[in-house]
């Protein structure tokens, strides 16, 4: 991962980007990014991905050392050829079903989870909440129409995120096939498997406390919960206080939604 990490290094020099603005870009604290750049940190195939869009450059470019590739086992091959042909396809063919052309099921849906409204619906990253073709379709379209039930069938695939999805695809297979339809679209045959976006959005702040004992622990907290008034840094000093930490930092922040449960505040 050291050769990844100086390459990324290497092209942001050469594009003029400096650390503070790579880190605006991939919403985390630039000391974060500057720990990722020196591999003190986690570099997951995602983020790999959102870094070869911020640098436009192919994942492929970033991830070779002198021409061979960094990742040289067969299963981090495999689980990164997954990932890349997983974000790029719901890039092309995740699409949402316009407010406008929502049906009764569609609103009764949405109305029993308090996003029937053109204001709740819309207001996501992806513009809507009820998927046309959504991420679910994604995974099966790449199983049925690229072949890749076969890495899966061959226990080629061993990351745990792949194979639950391949389970839960197993597990679902028969209720709903993808073909494409007279304009060369993919949709649900029956066109009954609505997928819902249900999704808490908030901006949520990511700390990192360091607790007495010299023990980590990360909690996160949502801007609806800051203090009257206050902004992020005040939110950090109200999360330290209510955890007894003795020193803490905002590790990063997300627009992408969270899980209440592990909110501080509470």
């Amino acid at each position: 991962m050291d050769k990844i990490t100086t390459t990324i290094r290497q092209l942001r020099r050469q594009r003029g980007i400096t650390q503070k603005s790579m880190a605006e870009r991939l919403h985390v604290a630039r000391s974060t990014y500057s720990k990722l750049e020196s591999g003190n940190t986690t570099l997951d195939y995602e983020r790999l991905v959102n870094i070869s869009k911020v640098l436009d450059v192919p994942v492929s470019e970033i991830i070779k050392d002198n021409g061979d590739p960094v990742f040289k086992s067969i299963s981090e091959q495999l689980v990164l050829m997954l990932s890349q042909t997983n974000h790029q396809l719901s890039e092309q063919l995740c699409r949402i079903v316009p407010y406008d052309n929502l049906t009764p099921t569609h609103r009764q849906l949405l109305k029993e989870k308090g996003f029937d409204s053109r204001e709740a619906y819309e207001n996501t990253p992806n513009g809507g909440r009820i998927y046309a073709f959504g991420p679910s379709d994604v995974f099966r379209f790449i199983v049925e129409n690229c072949g890749m039930d076969v890495l899966f069938r061959s226990n080629l695939v061993q990351d745990e995120h792949w194979t639950s999805r391949w389970q839960e695809f197993i597990k679902e297979r028969g209720k709903i096939s993808i073909c494409p339809d007279e304009n060369g679209q993919f949709q649900s045959e029956d066109g009954k498997d609505v997928q819902l976006d249900d999704t808490d959005y908030h901006t949520v702040f990511i700390i990192e406390l360091k607790m007495p004992g010299n023990i980590d622990r990360w909690v996160q907290i949502s801007e609806r919960n800051f203090p009257e008034g206050g902004d992020e840094w005040d939110a950090l000093e109200y999360v330290k206080l209510m955890t007894g930490a003795i020193d803490g930092q905002i590790v990063c922040f997300t627009i992408d939604g969270y899980d209440g449960v592990t909110e501080i505040v509470k």
